[in-house]
């Protein structure tokens, strides 16, 4: 008899091999109880949802829903989180050590740098494709991605496409279309193909992303936190989270949380930037790319202050004060400016230039806030370093600045005694007299749609739901306060709806009032008032 872990692990592949299995023949294979079969399917549907993998329950059985390219997805991440046990149950070694060999043989042909982490993340996305396809997996019609292929004029690359062919012929594997474009946008869409050829962004999407920067600089009322680095780097990273999103690969980070419940409204209104651009590459987002744009703009908005240090405090100040150094430049945005000193001179640098300090023993200073970590720098020394590094953004911000010009935003504030999500939503949407009856209902999916992507909680209470643009013929914004609270994601509960409705390409008639939100969001009761005042 396995213990749970293993059972679990077990479970998950036959769902994985898109096995269907049921209550009852695991219960009777593993001779354990009904209820604890479902709390492994519990701790599995939990352990899939971020991959966009779902768990159906029905009378044929329980089974994995998604398309191949998202089971691949999944798996590799479980061979690179657990190499030994899920890459034995997955591929075989002898063909991931005859893929590796021959990559290693390709690059030094070409006279490529070999970087051994990229070889394997590559090779382990040829062994799994292989894998799968031998039991007759195959990697469904990609329409979208040649779409994205053929826009971003990717087929100029051609090393890349002569590797994929290369190893393909090595390991006698015929592949399709569908497989080339699939391992060519994992190569491009985890900038593995850094070690190539240097990508030019397109055009197209530069200036698509200038647009997205002028909106943001608009609503937040800070034009000066444009500049040519915000658009260098914003542009590589959506070019990348659109090849990323175009073959299902999410990114994952274990900072979400942390930065939505920081900056929940800068948050939720890129999501709502973000709306148009995503539209127009058929991709979807999700919270860890929100998060990564989010980070992007708050550093513009940092660069454009005073600029401000941290200063790694070591007993030598040398060798692990380098190394330390390295770690936290890593872990925190590119124009962040980190110095090192020794315990014996530390305090010569103690100016106002300096925001805080991380130090690997406790120093007689209280001038500063400071953090003392390992010399080795843990996994949970870089989340304290950028905890600080968030308090001290979080203290320093003031990237909503007063409005001086008012913009004429129709609101509407409604007392509603509903007790269901669905139902308030189509209650407001019922209200709105310049949207037609074929619209409604597709403005209304496309709202719960966004609701599925990511939750529009905003915090203390207030949700900020929005859908389509394109549905939208007058910009406005409806209000709903609830009579009794409601839970609105399975997590956090709501008692004001706050329901946006823009218009493509007027995202800036919502600045003021996006400003008086951001003002009072920890009371509501102000606000509302305020709101009422202005009807």
């Amino acid at each position: 008899m396995i213990d749970s872990k293993h059972r679990k692990e077990e479970i998950l592949i036959k769902l994985l091999n898109l096995e269907k299995v049921s209550y009852q023949t695991l219960s009777q294979e593993y001779f354990v109880s009904k209820s604890s079969i479902a709390k492994d399917f519990e701790y599995i549907r939990e352990l899939i949802k971020p991959y966009d993998l779902y768990l159906v329950f029905n009378q044929r059985g329980t089974y994995i829903e998604a398309s191949e390219t998202k089971i691949q997805n999944f798996i590799k991440n479980l061979i690179e989180e657990k190499p030994g046990y899920f890459e034995e149950k997955f591929i075989k070694k002898d063909q991931l050590n005859a893929i590796h060999n021959n990559l290693i043989y390709f690059l030094e042909e070409k006279e490529l740098p070999i970087y051994l982490d990229t070889v394997r993340k590559i090779s382990i996305s040829f062994a799994v494709l292989f894998s799968r396809k031998n039991k007759g997996r195959y990697i469904e019609e990609l329409n979208n991605s040649i779409d994205v292929v053929e826009m971003f004029n990717f087929q100029n690359i051609p090393l890349i496409y002569e590797l994929i062919y290369y190893i393909g012929s090595k390991l006698d594997y015929s592949l399709s279309k569908e497989d080339v474009y699939y391992i060519a946008l994992f190569l491009l869409g985890n900038r593995m193909s850094d070690f190539f050829t240097n990508i030019d962004v397109p055009d197209g999407l530069i200036n698509q992303v200038k647009d997205l920067i002028q909106q943001i600089s608009i609503g937040l009322s800070n034009k000066d936190m444009i500049d040519n680095k915000l658009l260098r780097d914003l542009s590589v990273h959506l070019m990348y989270m659109v090849l990323r999103r175009s073959i299902n690969i999410s990114m994952h980070s274990t900072l979400i949380n942390d930065i939505k419940n920081k900056y929940p409204v800068l948050y939720q209104l890129t999501s709502l930037w973000l709306t148009n651009f995503c539209d127009y590459y058929k991709t979807k987002l999700t919270d860890a790319e929100i998060m990564y744009v989010v980070i992007h703009i708050q550093a513009a908005i940092e660069r454009n202050k005073n600029k401000k240090r941290i200063l790694v405090v070591c007993p030598s100040g040398y060798g692990f004060g380098s190394f330390i150094s390295a770690k936290v430049k890593s872990s925190l945005p590119s124009d962040v400016f980190v110095e090192v000193a020794s315990e014996l001179n530390y305090k010569e640098l103690l100016t106002e230039k300096i925001a805080y300090i991380v130090s690997t023993r406790e120093l007689d200073q209280k001038k500063l806030p400071s953090v003392v970590i390992s010399p080795l720098v843990q996994t949970e020394d870089m989340k304290k370093i950028f905890d600080l590094y968030l308090r001290f953004i979080y203290q320093e911000k003031d990237y909503i600045s007063p409005k001086t010009t008012k913009q004429n935003l129709p609101h509407y504030i409604y007392h509603l005694d509903l007790q269901n999500k669905e139902d308030i939503i189509k209650a407001l949407i019922q209200k709105v007299n310049n949207l037609d009856d074929c619209s409604k209902p597709l403005f209304i999916d496309s709202i719960f749609n966004r609701e599925h992507m990511q939750s529009t909680y905003l915090g203390n209470g207030i949700a900020l739901p929005h859908g389509d643009p394109k549905f939208i013929n007058q910009t406005m914004v409806l209000i709903a306060v609830l009579e009794k609270p409601i839970l609105w994601d399975g997590t956090n509960i709501v008692d004001t709806i706050i329901l946006l409705l823009v218009k493509k390409g007027e995202s800036y008639l919502l600045e003021e009032f996006m400003n008086e939100l951001v003002e009072e969001v920890n009371n509501k009761a102000l606000f509302l008032e305020k709101m009422k005042k202005r009807r």
